[in-house]
Parts: structure tokens; C-alpha cells; sequence
């Protein structure tokens, strides 16, 4: 066994399950915050488009996963991408969703 999995044993499993739902949350936000640069929007236009406040776009940029699928068609819509592709990044990053 590696030193890397003997040092992943150590931690308590409730731990380990909220570190991979905060990676897989990032990575959810970073991919948010890669179309909406690429749809060439601030936080607060895309916030205004979608509904929401800036406060809570730049919380799922940071990696609050909305669990709401009305949030994620609104984010889309904002975006102006297809609500398709959100759903493949949900599936993508779906570990952020458990707990």
C-alpha cells in the first residue's frame, strides 16, 4: 500500500466525503466561471440575467453547488449556453451534488 493511500485511511470517512464534494464543487464553479468569461460577462450581469444576487453567483463560482434545477436552467439561460451543457458538467462533477 502507498504512504498516499496509508494517509487517505487515516481520515475519518465523513471527512473524506466532504473534501471530495468541495473539489468536485470547485470544479463546478470553475468551469461556471469559465463560460460565463467566455460569454464575455461580469459576475453581475450574469447574476442579473439569471436572477440571482452576486453574492450567490460568486458563491457557486467558489464552489456552493445550486441543487435547484430552476438555478441551473436560470444559469444557463444567463449564460446564453445550452442547458444541455450544464447538465453534462452536473454529471460531470455529480460528487458535488452527494451528501
Amino acid at each position: 500500500m502507498s504512504t498516499e493511500s496509508k494517509m487517505f485511511l487515516s481520515l475519518p470517512p465523513s471527512h473524506l466525503a466532504e473534501q471530495s464534494r468541495m473539489v468536485w464543487g470547485r470544479m463546478f464553479g470553475h468551469c461556471i466561471c469559465e463560460s460565463r468569461k467566455g460569454a464575455c460577462l461580469s459576475i453581475e450581469q450574469t447574476a442579473r440575467r439569471s436572477g440571482m444576487g452576486v453574492a450567490e453567483w460568486a458563491a457557486i463560482e467558489e464552489g456552493q453547488v445550486p441543487k435547484d434545477i430552476t438555478r441551473l436552467r436560470a444559469m444557463a439561460a444567463a449564460m446564453k449556453i445550452r442547458f444541455d451543457q450544464i447538465v453534462m458538467l452536473v454529471l460531470l462533477c455529480e460528487r458535488a451534488w452527494q451528501l
